[in-house]
């Protein structure tokens, strides 16, 4: 019997658009999903305003197909590329905020420790 470990691993990765070439999306990180084992693709496009849409592809080139608009937007592999090269200013706020919330939560569990 194969163990979890033996499988292939789920990975993690987002999407940053270097150039807008439709106006709607902005710059920076767009969306962010999964690749399953399988190869399939799980995409969820990061929006201020619900609901949030998902989308499933069969392949990384399948996605880039629909959304890399000739390379002004990049898939970026979390396991390789954890940090972003660019952060659009207008989610820096939020990414600021939730930021400082989780370092408070660390804060507070670990005076309970």
């Amino acid at each position: 019997m194969n163990s979890l470990s033996d499988q292939p691993k789920i990975r993690e990765f987002f999407l940053e658009r270097l150039e807008d070439a439709s106006g709607i999306s902005g710059t920076g990180i767009v969306a962010r999903g999964v690749a399953l084992p399988s190869g399939k693709m799980v995409l969820e496009w990061i929006t201020n305003k619900a609901p949030i849409s998902q989308a499933f592809y069969d392949s990384p080139e399948a996605l880039l197909e629909i959304h890399g608009h000739d390379g002004k937007t990049l898939l970026r592999w979390v396991d390789k590329e954890t940090r972003p090269s660019r952060i659009d200013r207008s989610k820096l706020g939020l990414i600021l905020a939730v930021s400082f919330v989780a370092g408070l939560l660390v804060g507070v569990l670990t005076m309970m420790i």
